[in-house]
C-alpha cells in the first residue's frame, strides 16, 4: 500500500477518478455517521424554523423559516449542491430522513403502479409549491403559511410512509423530487459499480444475450431487460462479475445492519443520477475491497447519454424554465403585440369569474403563458429537427430537451444563486446576527448588480457560457440519436442549437427577477 497525502492507492483499487480512493473522502462516505448525523442536524434545524414561523417575526425578511426556504435553501444549496454533488440533499434531508423512520413501521401496503411515476410530484411543484404563490398564498414568503405547509408535507410523508412499503413520499410525492432528479445529471460524480452499464449500439442477437444471460441475475431491472432505447442507444448490458455472482445483493435488498437502496435502485444497472440521493447505502452494504465506487466524471456529461428518455423528465425541464421566466414573458408580450396582454386579462376573467383580476392575471395567465410559450417554441424546434432529420418527433422532443436544461442550468446558477446571495446576502446576515443576539445592521446588497459594469459582466458570462454548453450538449446528442451520421447530424442539431441560443439571448438580456 501506497500512502501519499490524503490518497490511498491500492492494486484493488486504482482508478484515477474513483474519489475513494483518498482516504478523507472514503473514511466520510463509509462511515457509520453518514447520513444519519447530518439528517438529525437538519431535522433539529428544521423543528426551530417551523417553531420560528409560528412564533417569530411576522416580516419574511427576519423570519427564519422565509430566509432559509425561499433564499437560502432553493438557490445556493439546491442549485449549488446539484452542479457538485447531484441530488445530495435528499440523503439529508429532515422531511425525507423522518419519512424513513416511519417507513420502518409501514402496514405494506403497495403504491399504484399508476401513480409510479414523475406525473404526481410534477403536478406538486407546479401547484402546490409554485401555483399557490401566484394566487397570492406564498407558501415561501410568509412566515405562518411556509410553516402550516411545512407541516403539512411532514404530516403527508408520516402518513403515505405508514401506509405503503418503501420510500414512496420522496419518490412519488415530494414537490421537489422531479426538479431535483432531472438537474441532478449535471452532476461531476456518480456512485456506480467497477464495471458499469453502458450504452451502444449492439445487433439484436448481442441484445437478446444481454437480457436473456445477464439482466435475470439480478434483481428489479425492467429497464434494461428492453432491448431497444428511443433512439439508437441502447443498453450494452455490462454487469460488473463480483455483482453477478452476489448471492445476496445487500447494496439493493438490505442486511440486518443496513437498509437497502431507498429508491429502488441496484447499483450494477444504475446509468444515471436521477433516482440516486448519494445515501451511500449500498456503499455501506459492500464490502470495501469490492466494486462499489464514487467516480468523477465530466459535468453534463450524462445528459447526451440518457437512457429511455422519459417525458415527464422533458416536461418538467420547460416547466423550470418557464417558471423561473414567468416574468418575461407576460411583461414583454405588448411590446410585440399591443393591447394583447389587456384583451387576454378580460377574456379570462370571464371564464374564472370567482379569482381576483390580479389572480387571473398572476396565477393564470403570467403562470400558463410563460410555461406554455416555453413548451410551444420547444416543440417547434423540435417539430423543424424532426423533419429535417427524418426522426420521430417523440424520440426528437425526449432527447434534445436535456440540452436546453444545460443551458437553463448555467444561467440558473448565475442569475439566481450568484444573484440571490449578491442582493439578499446582508439581509441573511443581519438576520442570523440578530437571532443570537447581535443587533448589527448589515446593508442587503453585497454587491450593486444594477451597475451597469456588474449588469454587463454577469450577462456575457451568462450567455456566453450557457449558450456554449447547451450547444455541446444538442451536438453530442444529435450524435447519439442518428448514429453518427453527418448530414441527419447537424440537421438534428441546428434547430435546436440557435433556439437555444434564442432563449439564453432572451433570458440574460431581460432585467433579472431576483426572488
Amino acid at each position: 500500500m501506497t500512502i501519499k497525502s490524503s490518497k490511498i492507492i491500492t492494486p484493488e483499487r486504482n482508478e484515477r477518478r474513483d474519489l475513494f480512493n483518498y482516504s478523507l473522502i472514503r473514511r466520510f462516505y463509509r462511515s457509520k455517521h453518514y447520513p444519519l448525523s447530518l439528517q438529525l442536524f437538519f431535522v433539529i434545524l428544521l423543528v426551530i424554523f417551523i417553531y420560528d414561523g409560528f412564533i417569530g417575526p411576522d416580516s419574511s425578511d427576519a423570519n427564519l423559516i422565509t430566509l432559509s426556504l425561499s433564499g437560502i435553501f432553493w438557490y445556493p444549496m439546491i442549485f449549488g449542491g446539484l452542479f457538485f454533488l447531484g441530488r445530495s440533499w435528499c440523503a439529508v434531508c429532515p422531511v425525507g430522513a423522518i419519512a424513513g423512520a416511519a417507513n420502518r413501521f409501514n402496514l405494506g401496503f403497495k403504491f399504484p403502479r399508476q401513480l409510479s411515476n414523475w406525473g404526481l410530484p410534477l403536478l406538486a411543484f407546479i401547484g402546490v409549491l409554485w401555483g399557490f404563490r401566484e394566487f397570492g398564498i406564498n407558501v415561501l414568503r410568509e412566515p405562518l403559511i411556509t410553516a402550516v405547509w411545512i407541516s403539512g408535507v411532514i404530516a403527508v410523508a408520516i402518513l403515505v410512509s405508514i401506509l405503503f412499503k418503501g420510500r414512496v413520499f420522496c419518490r412519488f410525492m415530494c414537490p421537489i423530487t422531479t426538479p431535483l432528479a432531472v438537474m441532478s445529471r449535471v452532476a461531476p460524480v456518480e456512485v456506480r459499480t467497477k464495471t458499469m452499464a453502458t450504452y451502444s449500439n449492439m445487433s439484436n442477437k448481442q441484445r437478446q444475450y444481454a437480457s436473456s444471460n445477464t439482466i435475470k441475475k439480478l434483481p428489479l431491472m425492467p429497464e434494461m431487460s428492453k432491448a431497444d432505447n428511443i433512439g439508437n442507444m441502447t443498453s450494452v448490458g455490462k454487469i460488473d462479475p463480483t455483482c453477478k455472482s452476489c448471492k445476496t445483493h445487500d447494496c439493493f435488498n438490505g442486511n440486518e445492519e443496513t437498509e437497502g437502496c431507498p429508491w429502488g435502485e441496484h447499483p450494477a444497472t444504475m446509468t444515471n443520477n436521477s433516482a440516486c440521493s448519494m445515501c451511500m447505502k449500498c456503499v455501506h452494504s459492500c464490502p470495501p475491497t469490492e466494486p462499489m465506487r464514487l467516480r468523477l466524471r465530466m459535468p453534463f456529461s450524462e445528459l447526451w447519454q440518457v437512457f429511455r428518455p422519459n417525458i415527464y423528465e422533458a416536461l418538467t425541464i420547460f416547466v423550470l424554465i418557464g417558471i423561473f421566466n414567468t416574468f418575461l414573458w407576460h411583461e414583454t408580450i405588448d411590446l410585440f403585440f399591443p393591447g394583447f396582454k389587456q384583451n387576454l386579462l378580460d377574456g379570462t376573467q370571464s371564464f374564472f369569474p370567482f379569482f381576483s383580476e390580479d389572480q387571473v392575471e398572476k396565477g393564470i395567465i403570467r403562470y400558463v403563458m410563460s410555461i406554455g410559450m416555453v413548451l410551444g417554441i420547444y416543440t417547434l424546434a423540435s417539430l423543424v429537427s424532426s423533419k429535417l432529420s427524418g426522426q420521430k418527433l417523440k424520440t426528437n422532443f425526449a432527447n434534445f430537451s436535456y440540452s436546453y436544461l444545460a443551458a437553463f442550468f448555467i444561467y440558473g446558477i448565475i442569475d439566481s444563486t450568484f444573484g440571490q446571495i449578491a442582493n439578499n446576502g446582508g439581509l441573511y446576515l443581519t438576520a442570523a446576527l440578530h437571532h443570537l443576539g447581535i443587533y448589527l445592521y448589515i446593508s442587503p446588497n453585497l454587491i450593486d448588480l444594477s451597475s451597469l459594469e456588474w449588469y454587463s459582466t454577469k450577462w456575457i458570462i451568462e450567455a456566453i457560457v450557457a449558450a456554449l454548453v447547451g450547444g455541446y450538449v444538442a451536438y453530442r446528442i444529435s450524435q447519439n440519436i442518428t448514429g453518427n451520421n453527418t448530414k441527419k447530424m447537424m440537421l438534428a442539431a441546428a434547430p435546436h442549437i440557435l433556439m437555444i441560443l434564442f432563449l439564453v439571448l432572451i433570458f440574460t438580456t431581460i432585467v433579472p427577477r431576483w426572488s
